[in-house]
């Protein structure tokens, strides 16, 4: 089957052509619908788990902003934050006691004395601080007793070394009240830059949490930016790209079936074209109407012929009323030697004159019976090496 039948064919289908591509593309579009609304009611119910998920993220962030804004507003941390407790500033005396050295760093060193003292100072640095800040320990074998105080700056240490004189002073007092201290001597006190390991593990300890606070609540934010896209682009669009995408590979579908069923209504019709599909021939015009099939052909026919100024002939392999209506306006409307032959299998005279001519043009009727005889004319034309131009069906 050639190009040119294939094609005339199919613009008689068109109307199939159309019912079958536009049957295809809504059935194509109506099945990704059904299966998009399908996938639609699924995601639902995980969406729904998605959002409990979500709103225990978002307390759970809450609660860990808010251990956040007590961190920043905790008076100790606050204080200690900024400072450097590997260069602190370090005041320290050393005292000879004659006796009861065990019973008088008891005392000095109860918390409740540091308590009493520290509130009666009335500073701004927190009890904690001091707590680290203010100490004292003794070598009961040798008789003495040491004080150690740090600060942050010199200012401080003084504040905090009459802090901790105080408490030397009540603690030497309540001793000295029962079994007494004897002789207490300064051997020598000394100030110089010193780090304290108390004040960097709470240091450390204070900063540690407050880190593990921003990476979980720099996590929550990450898994509720995360959750909340996820819930914010569920929607259902009954026609989204996916239904557009499938509605064109519908529309290809259709037009490849339209195609095979043509193909095939072609090949297993009972009225064939067999004539158009011989190889070479070329069709001029088809159809019903005699005058129109006529006027249809003319330009063909000029094109095909060329300047020839050798006789054409006009022939057939049966009697065809249509020859001599087709001659006759060929005749009247081109400057070629026409001859009309009518049956190329009537008379010897038709054959003699046929052979006169260097080339012609069929007019063969609708039916694939025809074949045979088409093929015995176009054997004939070429050992005779005679042009056969093209051929007009008459339906």
């Amino acid at each position: 089957m050639d190009l040119s039948t294939l094609i005339k064919y199919l613009r008689k289908n068109i109307v199939l052509i159309v019912i079958v591509v536009l049957c295809c593309a809504i059935l194509a579009s109506v099945f990704k619908i059904i299966t998009n609304y399908s996938n639609y009611r699924k995601e639902e119910e995980n969406i729904q788990v998605l959002q409990t998920e979500l709103d225990s993220l978002v307390a759970r962030k809450d609660k860990l902003l808010k251990n956040k804004a007590d961190y920043e507003k905790n008076e100790l941390y606050m204080y200690i934050k900024p400072i450097n407790s590997s260069s602190l500033k370090k005041y320290t005396a050393v005292y000879n006691i004659e006796k009861n050295v065990a019973l008088l760093i008891a005392v000095v060193s109860d918390e409740s004395l540091l308590t009493e003292v520290y509130k009666e100072s009335g500073i701004s640095v927190p009890f904690k601080v001091v707590d680290i800040f203010v100490d004292f320990t003794a070598t009961v074998s040798y008789n003495t007793l040491t004080m150690h105080v740090y600060a942050k700056g010199a200012d401080d240490l003084v504040m905090l070394k009459g802090i901790a004189n105080k408490c030397f002073e009540r603690a030497i007092s309540t001793v000295n009240s029962t079994l007494g201290t004897g002789n207490i001597t300064l051997l020598y006190e000394t100030e110089n830059l010193s780090g304290n390991t108390a004040l960097a593990d709470i240091q450390k300890t204070y900063n540690t949490s407050y880190t593990d606070i921003q990476k979980a609540i720099s996590e929550a934010d990450k898994q509720i930016a995360e959750k909340q896209t996820v819930i914010d682009e569920f929607n259902y669009d009954s026609y989204n790209k996916d239904v557009f995408l499938y509605t064109l590979l519908g529309i290809v579908l259709g037009m490849f079936l339209a195609y095979v069923l043509i193909v095939a209504r072609l090949q297993l019709s009972s009225k064939l074209i067999d004539i158009e599909q011989i190889p070479g021939l070329n069709l001029f015009s088809v159809g019903k109407d005699i005058n129109i099939i006529a006027e249809q052909a003319l330009v063909p026919v000029i094109h095909a012929c060329g300047k020839t100024t050798d006789p054409i002939g006009i022939t057939g392999s049966e009697n065809i009323e249509a020859v001599d209506i087709i001659a006759k306006y060929l005749k009247d409307n081109t400057d070629y030697d026409w001859r009309l032959l009518n049956n190329f299998f009537d008379s010897v005279d038709i054959a003699k004159s046929f052979l006169d001519c260097s080339g012609i043009i069929l007019v063969e009727k609708y039916r694939s019976s025809q074949v045979k005889k088409v093929n015995r004319i176009l054997e004939v034309c070429k050992n005779n090496n005679i042009t056969v131009y093209g051929v007009i069906i008459v339906e």
